[in-house]
């Protein structure tokens, strides 16, 4: 019996799927079938993957008449898979050699662990390593933390059902969950996958519509996600969650309400005002803050604030404390500019040491936008 299933959907993969097929070749866990679903590609895919598959016996192709995309060429892959556990991989990606053996012995050795996930490596175009996720949070509800190396149970699989297609660009994500809401997720904290960052990749080109795509599931989700949530995360997941989808806010109250919480949406919704006469001190001298500098412009920001930045520069604009911030506030606009998952800490922050006047940078940026970037 096969006891490993890998699915490998390619559209147009060619430039790198041989070193994706070669990263399951050289596994030290021998007993698996490839399933590669060639998705009506026009370039040399098919037949690097013909090459392969008459060389093993245990790869597999299977060729959709008309283009399916991802979710539903998952479940055409699946649909003919033999192994007792799952897994899928991409053309562009590489598993390291150890990654199969050991995500199966875990899956073994833990019977009531329906799913589980490694630490990865994110790579550039020629494989050079960039970053891990070793150190990013692994609170799964709060964030997509699973990555690309993962190995399933058929029994989980057969009781979420397929990927959804009309999940196309998060229908990962969202299988993720439907399985953890069935059966425990868990981390094996090894890097045993390598994700390739490269022009041409899907989280490239659809970055943006991956990103509201994702909060369009936390909002499908929110009443399952609470559950597995303290007061507090709660109170901190839905504030980055209004800030992306402020019309989410009744379906926050109602659900805080059943469990007992208290969650003031228009609080959150209320602070969208600046004096556009005043000069803005941005707090968050990061990616989100370096964002709202250009979208603002240099001559209308004079302070940088950041916990971590203080008594430094960036951008040549002079970054402040906290508590700097509360003796100024009065002559600037104070704007909090960091992303989704930090916003509502440094609310909280802000709001302990007495500043109450202030504006959310994700709530306002299109505002600001059409007001000093009208081009764009």
């Amino acid at each position: 019996m096969t006891d490993i299933s890998i699915v490998l959907p390619v559209y147009n993969g060619s430039k790198y799927l041989s070193l994706s097929i070669e990263s399951i070749l050289a596994q030290t866990y021998q007993n698996w079938e490839l399933i590669i679903v060639n998705d009506c590609s026009t370039d040399s895919s098919l037949a690097i993957a013909e090459k392969y598959a008459q060389k093993d016996r245990r790869i597999r192709i299977l060729s959709n008449s008309e283009n399916q995309r991802l979710p539903r060429s998952l479940n055409i892959g699946f649909a003919n898979a033999a192994g007792r556990y799952f897994t899928w991989t991409s053309d562009d990606n590489l598993f390291h050699s150890r990654a199969l053996e050991t995500m199966a012995s875990y899956l073994d050795a833990h019977e009531q662990c329906g799913m589980v996930y490694c630490d990865m490596d994110y790579i550039d175009a020629d494989g050079n390593v960039i970053s891990n996720t070793q150190n990013t949070s692994h609170n799964f509800y709060l964030s997509n933390c699973i990555g690309a190396c993962f190995m399933y149970r058929r029994e989980a699989a057969d009781t979420v059902g397929g990927y959804d297609p009309d999940k196309f660009l998060v229908e990962d994500y969202d299988y993720w969950l439907r399985i953890s809401f069935q059966y425990p997720v868990e981390r094996i904290p090894q890097i045993l996958y390598s994700y390739r960052h490269h022009s041409g990749n899907m989280t490239s080109v659809y970055e943006k519509k991956i990103a509201d795509n994702v909060f369009n599931l936390r909002v499908e989700y929110l009443d399952r996600i609470s559950e597995h949530l303290s007061a507090r995360e709660f109170s901190l997941y839905c504030t980055g969650l209004l800030l992306n989808k402020p019309d989410a806010g009744p379906k926050i109250e109602e659900i805080a309400f059943r469990r007992g919480l208290k969650y003031d949406a228009a609080k959150i919704l209320s602070h969208s005002a600046f004096d556009a006469d005043k000069k803005f001190i941005i707090f968050g001298a990061g990616v989100i803050g370096q964002q709202a500098l250009r979208m603002i412009g240099r001559t209308r920001v004079s302070y940088f604030a950041d916990n971590l930045k203080y008594g430094q520069t960036v951008d040549g604009i002079a970054v402040i404390s906290a508590e700097r911030v509360k003796d100024l506030q009065h002559l600037y606009n104070v704007m909090i500019a960091v992303d989704y998952s930090k916003s509502a800490e440094i609310i909280e922050q802000m709001e302990r040491i007495g500043v109450l006047n202030y504006s959310l940078f994700l709530l306002i940026k299109d505002r600001l936008e059409r007001l000093w970037n009208p081009a764009l």
